[in-house]
């Protein structure tokens, strides 16, 4: 039998599994800066989402971070660059 915490190993399953769906049937941006931030605009005022999590590259995130600042939506990038460690401009 394994310990309670064995069942979050479930959750990085199923989102590989989602993110494999999703890719399967075209996938959500193709890595395009006008793009992510159409679909960006759709998941926050259409879907109402909490926040963005792990989107990918800086000119992608370059792209939403404005947008989702002034909608105070959270969003947490995957990039090197500086400008997403900026919490004085976008807290």
């Amino acid at each position: 039998m394994g310990s309670a915490a064995s069942a979050y190993g479930m959750i990085t399953k199923t989102q590989a599994a989602y993110i494999r769906m999703i890719n399967e049937h075209g996938g959500v941006d193709g890595y395009s800066p006008p793009k992510t931030l159409e679909q960006t605009r759709r998941l926050v005022e259409e879907e109402q989402v909490l926040g963005i999590l792990d989107t990918i590259g800086t000119a992608p995130n370059a792209a939403i971070q404005d947008y989702l600042n002034e909608k105070h939506v959270p969003h947490f990038a995957i990039t090197g660059a500086s400008r997403f460690n900026d919490p004085a401009r976008y807290p």
